[in-house]
């Protein structure tokens, strides 16, 4: 009869013998897969581009969640963004990478902004790779950006302002304006322009958006320590146009002007403020602030969306240029309104006649009239609608 240690001796073999049989049939089904993928053909090194090639079919294969968390995407609409990059940008495909293996590796490093060494090994690449992979992909993206991100046109008015009983007297809304600071690494020589008024070096960064939640400017680059009304004007230098007789919502940082609406002063203002109190409105200029403050934050709302998907925006490494860095804004924020422009949006009942009855609404509010007056009059009217609706309820 056998000891007790021969058994375990026994069966340990056994057991490695098993896992080795499994682990040879696994390779034999790679290299099968190998020899059949015209791609990797041409390929001599297994541990090489196949390899890479393998492993990048995994993913765009394997199960869609683990596709959406790596990639921050659905494989549709990647399917969507490598057609656009193929139709339209100068990315190419090449002897030993796929531009699906590319925007992948570029989609990757944007998600969780790891170090190039860090992306090379997990895709199974070299660091020059990766490198050559960011410094050609960042130009397609921007390319996206200038495509995506559209400013508004003449006569344009917002659909989610026109189909909100609440919202409906600030017709001449088309979206919200406002800065964020992006964290940024400059040479020391340069730090102090570069450092905003919480210590910290950063890019100021001003963004238009609409109400679906699309960006419809952007400016990146401004120094850390430029005020926002000044990186407004200076949008205003660099092409930011808002159409006659409409105007973006911004906060009381920004000053009144034609095109940009802000709250009245000395009146409570910011959501917490209403929350935190069980005293519903009382002026129409508290009215006229909590229904500017819950259509400005949509604008909030794109810049955290963008900071949770992209750990680039978050904590920019310190391996690429402040020119980089700038270009990396345009590239997300383009992949960001692509990414919207692939989801279908509910359709409304009687579209077309809402949105004509908002555009005579906002022509009528806003025609030949200055900032203060378009503020008073909006005010004045959504307190006669809470007014109106008030009486109603109590009947």
């Amino acid at each position: 009869m056998q000891s007790y240690r021969s058994r375990r001796r026994n069966i340990r073999q056994i057991s490695l013998l098993t896992a080795i049989q499994a682990a040879s049939r696994v390779v034999q089904g790679a290299q099968k897969a190998l020899a059949t993928d015209p791609a990797c053909k041409a390929v001599v090194n297994e541990g090489g581009p196949a390899t890479a090639r393998l492993f990048a079919n995994t993913l765009l294969y394997g199960p869609e969640r683990r596709f959406f968390e790596l990639f921050r995407m659905t494989k549709s609409e990647f399917k969507a963004l490598i057609k656009w990059l193929k139709l339209y940008s100068t990315v190419k495909v090449t002897q030993y990478q796929s531009v699906e293996q590319k925007v992948m590796i570029y989609l990757w490093i944007v998600a969780f902004n790891e170090p190039q060494r860090n992306a090379a090994h997990f895709f199974k690449v070299s660091q020059s790779t990766v490198s050559t992979v960011v410094k050609e992909l960042t130009p397609c993206f921007v390319l996206l950006h200038q495509a995506f991100v559209q400013q508004p046109i003449e006569g344009e008015v917002s659909r989610e302002v026109a189909t909100d009983p609440r919202t409906i007297h600030f017709a001449g809304a088309i979206g919200a304006i406002d800065g964020t600071h992006i964290q940024a690494k400059v040479p020391a020589k340069d730090q102090t322009i570069w450092r905003n008024r919480k210590g910290r070096i950063s890019q100021n960064v001003l963004a238009a958006v609409r109400f679906d939640g699309s960006f419809t400017y952007v400016l990146a680059g401004g120094e850390g320590s430029m005020h926002d009304a000044r990186l407004l004007n200076f949008a205003f230098q660099r092409g930011l146009k808002i159409p006659r007789d409409r105007y973006y919502l911004a906060d009381a940082g920004f000053n009144m002007q034609p095109g940009i609406m802000i709250p009245f002063h000395s009146t409570r203002y910011h959501l917490q403020d209403w929350v935190r109190s069980a005293n519903p409105p009382q002026t129409k200029e508290e009215l006229y602030n909590l229904r500017h403050s819950r259509l400005r934050i949509i604008v909030e709302q794109a810049f955290g969306w963008l900071k949770r998907r992209s750990k680039w925006i978050r904590e920019t490494a310190p391996e690429y240029s402040i020119e980089r860095q700038i270009d990396i804004v345009y590239a997300v924020t383009g992949l960001y309104n692509f990414i919207i422009s692939q989801r279908v949006r509910s359709p409304i009942s009687d579209e077309e006649s809402i949105l004509a009855r908002a555009k005579e609404r906002a022509d009528q509010i806003c025609g030949g009239r200055s900032p203060r007056e378009i503020r008073y009059m909006v005010a004045e009217q959504t307190w006669q609608s809470y007014q109106q609706y008030i009486d109603e309820s109590t009947e």
